[in-house]
């Protein structure tokens, strides 16, 4: 014969100690009912309008997105969304971009003037930081006619198709 069960609020664990009956709350009572509306749910941003005239101001010292938002106290992917959140914030963002663009071609220049930057290394950064402006382009160009010493690729593919020479197609 079995043993009988105990309910599994009187069962106790390894330490001896009764365990505690769970009590099922309704969903509702645990959410704490329904919010007003408006009421967003989440935490709060940290965004600040402030922000954007700090990230103009960090963009024209040259620095990245990554360092604008360690300057800020944030991620680069906080940023991203306060710029998706906040157009006003997209719109400085770019401004800092470009600032900053014009800070390391301002290094360029300078440096090529007086012989104090290593161009390679200049090279590789704006390759690197502004891709759009600064990609390099090889261009291949092809002039003339290749000579195969066939007259049609396909030509050649229909008489071994007509020979029944089709294993040679292989």
């Amino acid at each position: 014969m079995r043993a009988k069960t105990t309910p599994a609020a009187t069962k106790t664990p390894r330490t001896g100690r009764p365990r505690k009956p769970k009590t099922i709350v309704p969903a509702k009572a645990v959410r704490g009912g329904p919010k007003p509306v408006g009421y967003v749910y989440g935490r709060p941003t940290t965004y600040l309008a402030d922000y954007c005239s700090k990230a103009v101001e960090l963009g024209l010292d040259g620095l990245s997105p990554v360092q604008i938002a360690s300057q800020l106290g944030t991620t680069r992917t906080t940023m991203n969304g306060w710029k998706q959140a906040h157009p006003e914030f997209a719109a400085a963002m770019v401004q800092s971009a470009e600032h900053a663009q014009a800070y390391w071609e301002g290094v360029g220049a300078t440096g090529a003037k007086t012989k104090t930057v290593d161009g390679a290394i200049w090279t590789k950064i704006m390759t690197q930081r502004f891709k759009e402006d600064w990609k390099e382009v090889k261009a291949v160009e092809h002039s003339g006619q290749i000579d195969t010493g066939r007259q049609s690729v396909v030509a050649d593919i229909l008489g071994l198709v007509a020979k029944s020479r089709v294993k040679d197609l292989v």
